[in-house]
């Protein structure tokens, strides 16, 4: 790992909320494994560190960001494949779109080594703490509102979700948002008619509680039942010719 005083001027410290969260790593076989992530820094990094790695084609032009974090077994199970407990956290863009966690070998241009390396240990015993440290990718332009951890590892699911902002990543995400009332543009892409022009205005959203999924013939799962429901109210307006 490079030191602080190396780090090239095109690396940013992103102020990401640091502490621990008590989560559920979800291992393959579904199996659970209590761990404690205290996540320690940030720092996004620059195109110019994947050219000199050696890294898939459709990543070249991506930019990485190095997350570092201590884990610690709290439960009373051994942890299968420790270098996997990483599996749940995810980088959120301000795209909407999580970044993705990448494995590079090689260097920097000039020789100079990247500053992330996964060094979990094999099996980590109940009790046992380890930093490490991950690389996630995200288009150039993209901002960071948050990083999560998902019991069940893909955030559809409804597991329990831990969270750490990025002071101000809320702040860019929201920047190209539209007002309640403000028409914006939507398109439709049907089979008959190709794509469509459907400008949308947000009427109305409202909170809902766990209570109103009850008793409801819904497909969801124990997660989801346990859910808050949001109501939300859209107006389209058809500016074609044609019935839709």
């Amino acid at each position: 790992m490079e030191r602080a005083t190396e780090k090239p001027a095109s690396w940013t410290d992103l102020p990401v909320r640091t502490g621990a969260r008590d989560v559920v790593h979800t291992h393959s076989g579904h199996r659970s494994y209590e761990v404690r992530i205290t996540v320690k820094s940030l720092v996004r990094g620059s195109e110019e560190d994947m050219r000199g790695a050696r890294v898939n084609g459709e990543l070249k032009g991506m930019v990485p960001h190095y997350l570092t974090f201590e884990v610690t077994n709290t439960g009373r199970k051994e942890i299968p494949a420790g270098y996997m407990v990483d599996g749940n956290l995810a980088l959120n863009g301000t795209d909407w779109t999580r970044g993705k966690e990448v494995y590079v070998s090689g260097g920097r241009p000039g020789g100079v080594d990247l500053p992330c390396a996964d060094t979990a240990p094999t099996t980590p015993a109940p009790g046992d703490s380890y930093d490490t440290c991950v690389t996630h990718v995200l288009p150039d332009g993209v901002g960071v509102p948050s990083l999560t951890h998902n019991a069940d590892g893909y955030l559809d699911e409804g597991g329990a979700v831990a969270t750490w902002p990025v002071e101000g990543g809320l702040k860019a995400a929201s920047a190209g948002l539209a007002e309640p009332g403000k028409r914006v543009r939507v398109r439709w892409n049907t089979p008959e008619d190709g794509v469509l022009e459907l400008p949308a205005t947000l009427t109305s959203v409202r909170r809902g509680s766990a209570a109103d999924l009850a008793g409801l013939d819904l497909d969801l799962n124990e997660n989801e039942r346990r859910g808050v429901p949001y109501y939300v109210s859209v107006t389209y307006t058809n500016t074609g010719p044609k019935d839709l």
